[in-house]
């Protein structure tokens, strides 16, 4: 009976990594540069409105608790331990909610360095991944915050309802314009790629409709980009772009977000058949992680990853 009850776990286990369907959410709206209990509480506001809607998942945008306008002193003081009672607001919502959650903070580190991270909470309310971004952009934040290591792009087993388990790879705003960050996540396992973002208008808004359909297609992962939106607290910063979406992994759109919503905020909503017909059509298509595992393997690539850095 004991063997009997671990080859049915393993089973589900099996089944719920590699077929199922489940409802994703993306948040995109703005948050309060600063005032970090605000932010917080439209988290628990946003995280009970998408339980209504019956999600698995939600994800917010980059440096959401803190807001992205901020020098780097306000924003060092306004970093978060993981521990901290307002990360355990969140972790309670999203337990009483049976739902995942992603969200962008600045993290204090163990040793008083802050980064610029996505907190992943599982159905249960436990932190499970507190990824820290690994693709700095511009002088500023490589100023502001302390780089991610290494070890930072592994997927991570996340719980959701209906006792699935998730495969998920987290990536920051620039870490997604970059391939190899996304093609690591996905050689590693990932099925869903997590992307809050701080995207300003400009040379670089075309990023969320080009860019981001093609690291879903090219890893055959399903991708949510959050991105905030409306104008910055400098009026010489140009506004967030918005764009937000929810991408399959052919880079079809499921979803997808103006550049600014009415009210404020908008919750995007999808589909995601992990396993499912669209992805299956996809790899007999073309095979990418499996050929780019080969080419590896026969040293193909040596002189790229190595010889070149």
């Amino acid at each position: 009976l004991v063997e009997a009850c671990k080859a049915k776990a393993l089973l589900r286990t099996c089944f719920a990594t590699m077929l199922m369907s489940l409802t994703a959410a993306v948040w995109q709206g703005p948050s309060v540069s600063g005032d970090v209990g605000y932010n917080v509480a439209t988290v628990v506001r946003i995280i009970t409105h998408a339980t209504g809607k019956h999600a698995h998942i939600v994800v917010f945008p980059e440096l959401f608790l803190s807001g992205y306008g901020l020098d780097t002193d306000q924003l060092h003081q306004r970093a978060l331990r993981p521990n901290s009672t307002e990360m355990e607001a969140i972790g309670r919502a999203a337990k009483k909610g049976c739902i995942a959650v992603a969200v962008g903070y600045p993290e204090r580190g163990e040793d008083g360095e802050v980064f610029n991270s996505c907190a992943v909470w599982n159905c249960h309310g436990k932190l499970v991944q507190s990824y820290r971004k690994v693709n700095l952009w511009g002088s500023w934040e490589a100023a502001t915050f302390a780089r991610g290591d290494p070890t930072s792009l592994r997927a991570q087993d996340v719980a959701i309802r209906d006792g699935c388990t998730l495969k998920l790879g987290v990536l920051i705003c620039f870490d997604l314009e970059f391939p190899e960050p996304s093609r690591c996540l996905a050689l590693d396992g990932a099925t869903v790629l997590v992307a809050p973002t701080a995207l300003g208008m400009g040379a670089v808004e075309s990023i969320p409709k080009s860019i981001v359909p093609t690291r879903a297609a090219e890893n055959q992962t399903f991708v949510l980009y959050s991105n905030l939106e409306g104008p910055q607290e400098k009026e010489t910063d140009p506004p967030f772009c918005g764009s937000s979406a929810i991408i399959g992994p052919t880079g079809r759109e499921i979803a997808r977000a103006p550049v600014v919503s009415d009210g404020g905020g908008v919750l995007l909503l999808g589909q995601l058949d992990i396993g499912g017909a669209e992805y299956a059509t996809s790899v007999a298509r073309n095979p990418y992680l499996q050929d780019v595992r080969d080419r590896l393997k026969d040293g193909f690539y040596a002189q790229y990853t190595r010889a070149r850095y």
